[in-house]
């Protein structure tokens, strides 16, 4: 049921992108930062593991939350949205519950969360400059071909001729 909701919702921003032009955007600036944006999930998703790890070998032999590398992975993943028992992990190791907490932090919510924004961010404007850019080539072609066009229908309603023609 959540798939078909996710989607459905997909589906109606598709829709909207073709009456809002800055969504179509959004749009091809992920379909371009896919790539990268996989590559530093997996990153992500490596060093989550391993913080894993090092809360397991730190906190696993008294703590219910770390008992088990899987229980550790879940505890950490928790510890994303800022859900986790910092008085229990400062009485089972005092000297490494800080440490512990604020590299996670850092590296999690600070580091990855910005290096996300940063692609993303920095593909939109690149995007954007080149939709700027494409659209002031297009707006130059139709001014040209309207000047044409326009030349074209002075000449035929003041019944002038191209140089070179005979009558």
């Amino acid at each position: 049921m959540g798939l078909c909701n996710i989607i459905h919702f997909l589906d109606t921003l598709t829709l909207t992108s073709f009456y809002l032009p800055s969504l179509g955007i959004l749009f091809e600036t992920l379909a371009k930062v896919k790539r990268d944006l996989i590559n530093v999930t997996f990153l992500a998703f490596l060093m989550l593991v391993a913080t894993s790890a090092a809360g397991y070998l730190l906190f696993g032999y008294r703590m219910s939350n770390y008992m088990s590398v899987g229980d550790s992975l879940m505890s950490n993943f928790r510890m994303l949205f800022q859900e986790f028992d910092y008085n229990t992990m400062y009485l089972v190791n005092p000297s490494m519950s800080g440490l512990f907490c604020v590299a996670f932090v850092f590296l999690f919510i600070i580091f990855f969360l910005n290096l996300y924004t940063a692609i993303i961010s920095e593909t939109y404007i690149k995007l954007r400059h080149s939709k700027l850019l494409l659209s002031d080539a297009m707006l130059k072609i139709i001014i040209r071909n309207t000047l044409i066009k326009a030349k074209l229908w002075f000449n035929l309603l003041t019944c002038q001729r191209k140089s070179g023609e005979r009558a």
